[in-house]
């Protein structure tokens, strides 16, 4: 969890969810999956919603919060926050390799505004409602202050618009260039933040050799090697897992461990998929992170035996306290970080013994840990959106089931 004073990003994606969620009638399922009913908007609606996003985007709060997220990273605190470059096939997974790289993702207010550029009668509600859903789900995170989203720089910043003015057309560039342009400009102007490709878009590489040294430490071919590295994984047939849980569950699941286990996680999954990229060919590079799926998907299971290898009463209060907690965690390499929390739980001796019953035990890398967590939420959250499929009528644009509760 991030600090919790809300900064004035936050609260523009909050009150920006709130438009969406009011003016287009969102309900929401049993579980707090958002429902949208496109026979409930007229014109009326398009034209507020257009309105009030226009007034939201000239108000104060948006100069604020602009100055928020150009402060979010200084000399003196050291902060990662996160903006995708490119055409991502899944929003979700695009918010998930966000999120794995820093504390912060900014999501830039493109899409609902495209939809609304046409007339009120051309506004494709479906559209607008799978979009609305996908970042209204989202709002756990903002409420956590791992997201935030803003209006497009080209609104506010002058070195991106005069970038954008140079364009020949911008209905005939690719978004890819345009999360490019957009990068390179804030970067230019000093504003810290790590863009990440959503593909392995090799065209760009050569792109991206030719930048500034002073932006080359935040996008640069090595980076943009790593992040391909990165997806590559999550979306492995192998682990299919990391793609089935959605990216509110793939961040609580992650961040509930504690911030250094998130930190350390971080650290260990960089340092497996560091690699001299620049030495191999894609054959070679292709068959390296084969064997690193392989690892991850056969270290799942050596983790659970190890759980069950403690040989702890499952009547214990310390086990009982971990599972209240965390649903199946028991694990020894998690116990030692979820002491904190386990300390403001109640039965703080038997917590406290059994932490001495398992802390001499055999200790998993946390990437294994976090790994195998993952898997076990990916399939509670599968149960609950078959329980949910089975609850609700045939009215819901987008069945993803990220919950609207806080994390």
């Amino acid at each position: 969890m991030e600090d919790s004073k809300i900064d004035q990003a936050t609260e523009f994606t909050l009150q920006y969810l709130d438009l969406l969620e009011k003016l287009l009638k969102i309900e929401y399922t049993d579980s707090g999956a958002p429902i949208f009913i496109p026979d409930r908007i007229d014109n009326k609606d398009i034209q507020r919603l257009r309105s009030y996003i226009g007034e939201l985007h000239e108000g104060r709060l948006k100069d604020r919060a602009i100055g928020d997220m150009q402060s979010y990273s200084t000399h003196k605190i050291h902060r990662i926050q996160t903006t995708a470059v490119g055409y991502a096939e899944s929003f979700d997974m695009q918010v998930k390799l966000g999120l794995l790289l820093g504390q912060r993702l900014i999501l830039w207010d493109t899409v609902v505004l495209s939809i609304l550029s046409v007339s009120d009668d051309e506004v494709d509600l479906n559209t607008l409602g799978k979009v609305a859903n996908g970042l209204i789900q989202l709002r756990p995170l903002a409420n956590a202050g791992a997201l935030i989203l803003l209006p497009q720089p080209k609104t506010w910043l002058e070195r991106a618009a005069k970038y954008y003015s140079l364009m020949p057309s911008e209905a005939t560039v690719s978004s890819t260039f345009k999360g490019y342009v957009n990068a390179v400009a804030l970067l230019q102007e000093g504003i810290v933040l790590h863009p990440y490709l959503m593909q392995n878009q090799m065209d760009y590489r050569k792109t991206i050799e030719s930048l500034p040294k002073s932006v080359s430490p935040y996008y640069s071919k090595e980076k943009a090697g790593y992040h391909h590295s990165l997806l590559r994984i999550l979306k492995s047939a192998n682990l299919e897992f990391l793609d089935n849980i959605d990216a509110v569950r793939f961040y609580k699941e992650i961040h509930d461990m504690g911030k250094g286990v998130m930190r350390q996680f971080q650290r260990e999954l960089a340092q497996k998929l560091s690699f001299p990229q620049s030495a191999m060919s894609d054959e070679e590079k292709e068959q390296y992170l084969d064997e690193i799926v392989e690892e991850l998907e056969g270290a799942i299971p050596s983790v659970m035996r190890n759980i069950k290898s403690q040989h702890v009463d499952s009547s214990h209060a310390g086990v009982k306290a971990i599972q209240a907690t965390f649903g199946l965690i028991a694990d020894a390499g998690t116990a030692g970080a979820f002491s904190a929390i386990l300390s403001g739980l109640g039965a703080i001796g038997s917590v406290r013994t059994f932490l001495k019953k398992i802390e001499t035990k055999s200790v998993d890398p946390i990437l294994f840990q976090v790994f195998s967590q993952l898997k076990t939420a990916s399939e509670f959250q599968l149960s609950q959106e078959i329980q949910d499929e089975s609850n609700v009528p045939g009215t819901q644009i987008d069945q993803n089931s990220s919950r609207n509760s806080d994390l």
